[in-house]
């Protein structure tokens, strides 16, 4: 019979309030390692946010200063060759992009619901105050009038696209007519008031908006006042003039189309991947400027429509305005925005025009008279007060 031999631990036993010191030493550790691995991220994605506001304020420097080119190109024929160049830019993207069809949906109601979103104001689109159950009536109604399936995902998929595209087009064609005429910072704070315009839309459309929303569009149109009373045309000094030239016109039909833009791209956005979205919403958009080009062409056959289309220097600005603004910026600000509070990132970007200003008065020489920057910082206010 075998004697038991009593085994020695190799390490000394500790007692249970030292597991638990230790335990909570390490927890401790370890939540100072993730808070500070946060705070550093936030951080920079602040910086990478503010570097978007920049580039984004140089687009509208960099085709005005096409347009002071010899020779410079139409505004259809630069739409044009932007639109297909930017679609190049996305070409190397793709292999990141997961696919063209819409995302599942734990509820396939949800889906229904955001894509079936219209243009205009019906008592199916606009939000609800009532209870649970005429939501889930609504629902019922939407779902026996839809069903989703494959095909109708890849439908509403090309449905969402279009619409983009259409809207951009809008923005960017106005825009680029706006800039033959508009000083670019003057450009860059009209377009702005879409920080307001959008809010006003889904009013329209039936969807609550804060007061403060409203407070903010009665600032932007006392600077877009001001903005006025300062027109080439008029007279500086006299605050009772209000006159807008058909640059400043073309700036503000770009920030409605921008707006409408901003409106849908938020009603179904999350349903569809981003990086095919915007490369199919891009293809349609450069068909778009091609058959503005082509028409263009047709009725102004005895004009040339880019004199100059041999200068290097036109060519590599309009080539770093579809890679930088339209292909970079929109990618690093998408991963900006995984760190920063949206309110917070509309209130960084909300800097563009101010970028624009000095990168204007840099580049171009172009001096903002006093009503100009007294409207432009009002402008800019109601855009960061619109933002919270």
């Amino acid at each position: 019979m075998e004697t038991p031999v009593e085994k020695t631990p190799l390490l000394p036993e500790k007692s249970r309030s030292d597991v638990e010191s230790n335990d909570g030493e390490s927890e401790s550790q370890r939540l100072h390692t993730s808070s500070s691995s946060s705070l550093q991220q936030l951080l920079q994605s602040r910086l990478l946010l503010l570097g978007v506001a920049l580039v984004y304020g140089s687009l509208n420097v960099t085709l005005r200063m096409v347009y002071e080119r010899p020779g410079p190109p139409s505004a259809s024929v630069l739409s044009t060759t932007r639109g297909w160049m930017a679609v190049i830019c996305f070409l190397p993207l793709l292999r990141f992009s997961k696919s063209d069809r819409a995302r599942p949906s734990d509820d396939e109601n949800d889906l229904i619901e955001g894509m079936s979103c219209t243009a205009s104001a019906s008592p199916d689109s606009s939000p609800s105050l009532s209870s649970d159950h005429s939501q889930h009536q609504r629902n019922n109604t939407a779902a026996s009038a839809l069903i989703v399936t494959d095909a109708n995902r890849h439908s509403l998929f090309w449905r969402f696209a279009l619409e983009l595209a259409v809207f951009n087009f809008g923005t960017q064609g106005l825009l680029n007519l706006g800039l033959i005429t508009t000083a670019s910072a003057r450009a860059s704070f009209l377009v702005q008031l879409s920080v307001v315009i959008t809010p006003t839309i889904s009013a329209a459309l039936g969807h609550a908006v804060h007061g403060r929303v409203w407070c903010a569009c009665v600032i932007a149109l006392a600077g877009l006042y001001l903005l006025s009373s300062s027109s080439p045309s008029s007279d500086d000094s006299n605050l009772l003039s209000v006159q807008f030239t058909t640059g400043d016109l073309c700036c503000l039909g770009a920030a409605v189309c921008w707006s409408y833009y901003i409106y849908r791209m938020s009603a179904w956005g999350e349903y569809f991947d981003e990086t095919m979205t915007q490369f199919c919403k891009n293809i349609l958009l450069a068909s778009m400027y091609a058959a503005w080009m082509i028409i263009s062409l047709m009725v102004h056959n005895d004009e040339r429509l880019w004199e100059g289309w041999k200068d290097p220097i036109s060519w590599v600005l309009l080539f770093y305005s579809a890679l930088a603004p339209c292909t970079i910026a929109d990618i690093v600000q998408q991963k900006a925005q995984s760190f920063v509070p949206a309110a917070e990132s509309n209130v960084i970007l909300s800097l563009e025009p101010v970028f624009t200003a000095i990168l204007g008065m840099m580049l171009l020489g172009e001096m903002l008279s006093r009503n100009e920057l007294m409207g432009g910082s009002l402008i800019v206010v109601a855009s960061v007060l619109a933002s919270y």
